[in-house]
């Protein structure tokens, strides 16, 4: 084979994008790929990453032709030798006569029958707590990684198999939190490089003719990889395959952003105390002194069922490992914080999220502690909800002689809401999460989405018509109505019952009849509203959506306009709104009720 020189940092320019990617480049690093490009160029990558001590760098990064390309295991389906079983599973990476024979791997890989495996290793797993997480990604299993303690999600993500099938595969990955990375790197006093093996067809351009010279083949060893180029021909057209094995550099030893530190907050800057705070100083500091954040500290905790996350108090809980309970909501988004208490009990990570949040105090607390915010807004809602619940189990009752519980009617039941603590409802905790003040439409209409299925899915459609039927009311027409307006056209007969004086057992016809001549003013005007508000989340965005958003909101009393800059006090106005209307209606019950009895 002819040796051709060529400049050290040459590649196929069809690799160009391979040989220039910088790995670092995005926060969830790439440490181990098996990635196929079905595009009609046998384009095959496919990366792993190893541990080298930094004396041994230079060496492995230098030493021409590269080192190994892959992970190498001592399985699978070992075989007894010489009739004796001396096995241990390990797995290595080849550094191919370097002054370090073999590199320890930070993925760990290997292949059966068609399918191959690709895993982070489990000391570095075990080394940050990681505890796993099935999620199923477009039919595709992921495995996720997250620290619970803290809490932080997806520091590691892997697709973990890959199968092959002629003349293709399916992708496989794992990915590391670029800060994870660098700590390790640093606890273990070791290098990060990766080691790789790339193939794709390209063009026979004049470059790559006049290396080949006429030759089928050639091969190029340069500093850190090995580049074999030779002639093909595919479905009859010719061309050139490059195929390139290589080590390039990921990072080394430095600073460790994530354990350093990790048992010990430092010297924190607290808006409304002269000094630097330390644990040691903490535990000096008057139980009663307060600190404040924002309720976007809660952020993190909200929605995970690890976490207990107090609405109106504002307090978190991690099981009995931590809590922040020494908290009290002030005005609409202020958690107030007895500082000795945050530092007593909780992970100095713990200290320093609440320290990333921490704003000024307010000039005068006091009159901020009977404001509302979405604690207040959202527990009215909820035991508004039961309420009315426990007055249609009465009428239904009363109707149909045949006893309800409540939470059959509104899916919720205040004994239960009492006794485990309301925002702990599984249906109830999206609706307790703090509301930004800058929220956006997409999130604003989200959120009212989350409300109404709260709201109006919980309604019993079925018992609903039970009801009006009995009194009297065409099948018909029930049929045609869904959870709301069962419940609205039920508040209309019944109150016509008590304006009237008809009696809403025997006359329940006239009163529907009545109803229907008289059109009195529907009740549930803003559940109406908040519907149409669910249904606009699902469309795309464009003049008709914008158009249905403003007659929605007018309903309300909003104009749109007013919330360009943020939609969080146009979700405190639908959260007091919806309030207002179930408020309403289990008045207007209860008094036809108490008037038929």
């Amino acid at each position: 084979m002819p040796v051709v020189t060529v400049t050290d940092d040459w590649w196929p320019q069809w690799l160009q994008d391979f040989a220039s990617e910088n790995p670092l480049g995005r926060h969830d690093v790439e440490i181990a790929k098996i990635l196929a490009t079905d595009d009609g160029n046998r384009d095959y990558r496919q990366v792993f990453t190893a541990l080298v001590a930094p004396e041994h760098l230079a060496s492995i990064l230098e030493k021409p032709g590269g080192i190994g390309h892959e992970v190498a295991s001592s399985g699978p389906h070992p075989a007894p030798f010489r009739g004796k079983w001396d096995y241990a599973p390990r797995f290595w990476i080849d550094a191919a006569g370097t002054s370090k024979e073999k590199l320890e791997p930070l993925v760990v890989h290997w292949r059966s029958g068609n399918q191959t495996v690709l895993l982070p290793d489990q000391g570095f797993l075990m080394t940050y707590g990681l505890v796993p997480r099935i999620v199923s990604n477009a039919d595709v299993l992921e495995m996720h990684w997250d620290d619970p303690s803290f809490p932080q999600r997806d520091i590691v993500v892997s697709r973990p198999v890959s199968s092959y099938n002629f003349p293709t595969y399916t992708g496989a990955y794992v990915t590391v939190e670029q800060e994870y990375l660098q700590d390790y790197s640093t606890i273990r006093e070791r290098a990060l490089v990766q080691v790789y093996y790339v193939q794709r067809e390209g063009p026979l351009t004049e470059e790559v003719i006049a290396l080949l010279s006429g030759n089928e083949i050639m091969e190029l060893r340069l500093p850190g990889r090995l580049i074999d180029l030779r002639l093909v021909n595919w479905n009859g057209r010719q061309s050139a395959l490059a195929q390139v094995w290589g080590v390039r550099p990921l990072l080394e030893p430095g600073d460790a952003p994530v354990s350093a530190g990790r048992d010990n907050p430092g010297a924190l800057v607290w808006p409304g105390i002269a000094e630097p705070v330390t644990e040691q100083s903490a535990r000096g500091i008057s139980l009663l002194h307060p600190v404040y954040v924002m309720d976007s500290v809660l952020e993190i905790y909200e929605g995970l069922p690890e976490y207990s996350v107090h609405p109106e108090s504002g307090s978190v809980s991690y099981g009995n490992q931590w809590g922040v309970s020494y908290a009290r909501r002030i005005g609409r988004n202020l958690i107030e914080v007895e500082i000795k208490k945050l530092y007593e009990g909780n992970h100095a990570d713990t200290i320093r999220h609440w320290h990333r949040h921490a704003v000024n105090p307010p000039a005068d607390p006091a009159p901020l502690r009977g404001e509302a915010n979405v604690g207040t807004r959202a527990r009215r809602i909820v035991y508004g909800l039961a309420c009315l619940g426990k007055t249609l189990a009465e009428l239904h009752e009363r109707i149909l002689g045949q006893h309800l519980p409540p939470a059959n009617l509104v899916r919720l039941d205040i004994d239960k809401l009492d006794y485990f603590g309301w925002w702990t409802v599984d249906s109830v905790e999206p609706i307790t999460r703090h509301i930004p003040l800058g929220l956006s439409e997409e999130s604003f209409l989200s959120r009212c989405s989350t409300l109404y299925s709260l709201v109006g899915e919980g309604l019993s459609e079925r018992h609903l018509r039970q009801m009006l039927k009995r009194l009297g009311v065409p099948p018909p027409f029930v049929e045609e109505l869904r959870s709301i307006k069962l419940v609205d056209h039920l508040i209309q007969v019944a109150t016509m019952s008590y304006n009237t004086g008809l009696d809403l057992d025997a006359e329940g016809s006239v009163l529907h009849e009545r109803v229907l001549s008289e059109d009195p003013k529907n009740v549930l005007t803003h559940l109406f509203a908040l519907n149409d508000l669910r249904q606009l989340h699902s469309h795309r965005m464009d003049s008709g959506r914008q158009s249905k958003l403003r007659d929605a909101l007018k309903r309300f009393g909003m104009e749109p306009e007013a919330y360009r800059g943020g939609w969080g006090i146009a979700l405190d106005t639908i959260y007091d709104s919806v309030g207002d209307t179930i408020e309403e209606a289990n008045r207007l019950l209860s008094q036809a009720l108490q008037a038929n009895s």
